[in-house]
């Protein structure tokens, strides 16, 4: 089943604190810059202890989510990914400006943060359930397609897929019925 690949970027305890740390620095980098070049309101604060938060149904924070979700598979991410969002027009395709964008980032590290408060919870970053919730969370066919087209051109801009991104895409093609032929169309426009 495509959910033995999905399972297999579990993190321990100590190393998933120590990724999502660094992934936040990052984050938190690219929104000092985003601030420098744009006036914006400040990043929300993060409630300490909350369950996966839900967007409503095809909103745009849905739909970076997916994006956000797509980035970290491979349980990795660095600044040239986040360098090709702008590259990209990916804030554009979401609705979302930069720093809306990166609070939705920041919010699912954060939710997944949230899972390791237990002695010796792991982290999976694509757990089935939650891979599941977050892809139900986009219902329109054109939005799924738009989506998914990007996640893809964003997680393959080292051109390879390893083996944990190409089972979720290969997941969500699935689930939502889509085939290579829907996301060619896509990326030709």
């Amino acid at each position: 089943p495509l959910f033995t690949c999905l399972n297999a970027p579990l993190m321990a305890n100590k190393l998933a604190e120590s990724k999502m740390a660094w992934y936040f620095t990052i984050i938190n980098n690219n929104v000092s810059l985003i601030r420098q070049s744009h006036s914006a309101l400040p990043l929300r604060p993060h409630p300490e202890e909350t369950p996966m938060r839900t967007y409503p149904a095809n909103s745009p924070q849905a739909r970076a989510r997916i994006l956000a979700m797509c980035l970290l598979a491979d349980s990795d991410l660095d600044e040239e990914e986040l360098e090709r969002l702008s590259e990209k027009n990916v804030y554009q395709l979401v609705d979302l400006t930069p720093l809306e964008f990166m609070q939705v980032l920041r919010d699912y590290l954060h939710d997944l943060r949230n899972k390791l408060n237990t002695p010796d919870a792991r982290v999976s970053m694509l757990d089935p359930e939650q891979v599941n919730r977050i892809l139900a969370e986009v219902t329109e066919r054109p939005s799924r397609i738009a989506v998914l087209a990007t996640a893809l051109s964003l997680c393959k801009g080292d051109h390879a897929l390893n083996p944990a991104e190409l089972a979720l895409f290969q997941h969500i093609m699935g689930l939502w019925q889509l085939d290579l032929t829907d996301l060619e169309i896509e990326v030709s426009r």
